[in-house]
């Protein structure tokens, strides 16, 4: 996992100093500890939340649901 992670890190590093550099994450190839939903923009993430806190008021999607990527962790 640590070789995976400096691997991602020093291509995103290397994409950025490039100016190739972009805020959107694919979830299928994000790792663990990448924030994709941050990747959609402030905006997005706002209405992410927004919606979360709506229809899932206590938060049964983000502390029951095993795995996968969580709006807030």
């Amino acid at each position: 996992m640590t070789a995976a992670q400096n691997i991602v890190s020093q291509a995103n590093a290397t994409a950025w100093a490039r100016g190739l550099g972009h805020r959107y994450i694919y979830q299928n190839y994000a790792s663990l500890e990448q924030k994709v939903f941050l990747g959609y923009g402030p905006d997005s993430y706002d209405k992410l939340n927004d919606v979360s806190a709506k229809y899932d008021p206590s938060g049964v999607f983000q502390k029951l649901q095993p795995g996968y990527f969580k709006l807030k962790e």
